[in-house]
C-alpha cells in the first residue's frame, strides 16, 4: 500500500496535489501572449532576408550593366526594336546575360534569334518559362506574366522583378502623349527604348541617376523589351506609339508604390490581373507608366548607375525621385 500511495504522489507532486484546470489555462494564455509576441519580429527577421536577398539581386543586375558598359562603350538597351511592326524585340535582362553567368541561356536565345529572325520574345519557348533567381524578389512569390491562367500558351510564362529606368521626361525628353493606350516614350533616364547610354552622358551623376528598379504589378515575360506601332520601318531609336515592357517612366502622377484606388488601374486590366480591380474602378494608367513598387514595407529597392542599391522610401519627395530618373536634368536630386 506504501508503495502504491508513493508512486501516486510522484505522478502529482511532491505535495500530492496535480495542476488545476485555471493553472492549466493560465499557461496557455501566456504561451500564446509569448508566440503572439514573438511572430512579428521572427516575420520581421524573414522579411529583412528578403530585402537582403532583393537588393543583392538588384546589386548584380547593376553591376552586370557596369560591366556591359566597360566592355561595350554603353549600357545595354533598355529594349530592342524588332524588325518588324507590332512585335516584340528583347529587353536589357536578356542583353546581360552573359555577364551573369547565364551565357549558355544568352547563346540560345541568340542562336534562336539568328536562325528565325521573325522569332519575337514570345517565341522564346525554353528562356520564358525559366524562372531566374536574379530576376526574382523573393518578396513576391508571384513573379509572373500578366496572364495567370492554367492554361493556355502564355500559361507558363515567367517575368521578372527588376525593370529598367527610362526617365522622368524633363526638359520634353519625350515622344508621344500620356493620352495614347501606352501613354508616352520617355528617353531621359539611363534605359530606353533604343537606347545606347555610355556613362558621359549621365551628366547628372552616376550615384545620383535610378538604373533599375521593383515593379510587381502588369508585369509581362522577362525577354519581353518593346514593339513599336508608329510607321513601316524599324525606328533607330525611341518611338511615339510604343509599347515598353522591359523599362518604364517615372510620372508625377504615379510615385513608389500607387494606391492602385487612388491613380487608377492599367487601361488593359483583366478579372485575371492581381490585385482584384473593384467594380466602376477607373482604368486610366498607361502601359508605359505602370509604377514601381514592392512587397517591402514602406519602399523599392533601386539600383543606381554607379552600381549601389537603397530602398527608397514611400515617403521620399516627388520631385527628388523624378530627379533621379533623369540622367541629363541638372535638378538637384539630393
Amino acid at each position: 500500500m506504501i508503495g502504491v500511495i508513493q508512486t501516486q504522489r510522484s505522478r502529482t507532486g511532491p505535495d500530492g496535489r496535480g495542476f488545476t484546470l485555471v493553472e492549466l489555462l493560465v499557461v496557455i494564455a501566456i504561451i500564446g501572449i509569448l508566440v503572439a509576441l514573438l511572430l512579428p519580429a521572427v516575420q520581421s527577421a524573414r522579411e529583412a532576408a528578403r530585402r537582403m536577398s532583393c537588393q543583392n539581386n538588384l546589386k548584380n543586375l547593376a553591376l552586370a550593366s557596369l560591366n556591359y558598359e566597360n566592355a561595350l562603350g554603353t549600357f545595354p538597351a533598355g529594349a530592342l526594336n524588332h524588325r518588324d511592326r507590332s512585335t516584340n524585340g528583347v529587353g536589357w535582362q536578356v542583353l546581360v546575360l552573359p555577364y551573369v553567368e547565364e551565357t549558355a541561356l544568352s547563346e540560345n536565345i541568340r542562336d534562336i534569334l539568328r536562325a528565325n529572325p521573325a522569332a519575337d520574345a514570345y517565341g522564346l519557348s525554353q528562356a520564358i518559362q525559366m524562372q531566374l533567381d536574379i530576376f526574382t524578389c523573393p518578396s513576391d512569390n508571384e513573379v509572373f506574366s500578366k496572364i495567370f491562367s492554367s492554361e493556355g500558351p502564355y500559361a507558363a510564362i515567367k517575368s521578372c522583378s527588376y525593370y529598367g529606368i527610362a526617365g522622368s521626361g524633363i526638359d520634353d525628353q519625350f515622344l508621344g502623349s500620356s493620352g495614347d493606350y501606352c501613354g508616352q516614350v520617355n528617353y531621359d533616364g539611363v534605359l530606353y527604348q533604343a537606347s545606347a547610354t555610355p556613362m558621359r552622358q549621365i551628366i547628372d551623376g552616376t550615384s545620383k541617376t535610378y538604373l533599375i528598379g521593383e515593379r510587381w504589378y502588369q508585369l509581362r515575360a522577362w525577354t519581353a523589351g518593346v514593339y513599336w506601332t508608329a510607321g513601316r520601318e524599324r525606328p533607330e531609336g525611341p518611338a511615339a506609339g510604343s509599347c515598353v515592357s522591359a523599362c518604364k517612366n517615372l510620372s508625377p502622377n504615379y510615385p513608389i508604390n500607387s494606391n492602385l484606388n487612388v491613380v487608377g488601374f492599367y487601361r488593359g486590366h483583366t478579372i485575371e490581373d492581381r490585385p482584384s480591380m473593384p467594380d466602376g474602378a477607373d482604368k486610366s494608367l498607361p502601359f508605359n507608366d505602370l509604377p514601381f513598387g514592392s512587397f517591402h514595407p514602406s519602399g523599392a529597392n533601386f539600383a543606381f548607375a554607379d552600381g549601389h542599391v537603397e530602398l527608397v522610401s514611400d515617403d521620399l519627395a516627388l520631385n527628388v525621385y523624378l530627379a533621379n530618373a533623369s540622367r541629363n536634368g541638372g535638378e538637384t536630386s539630393q
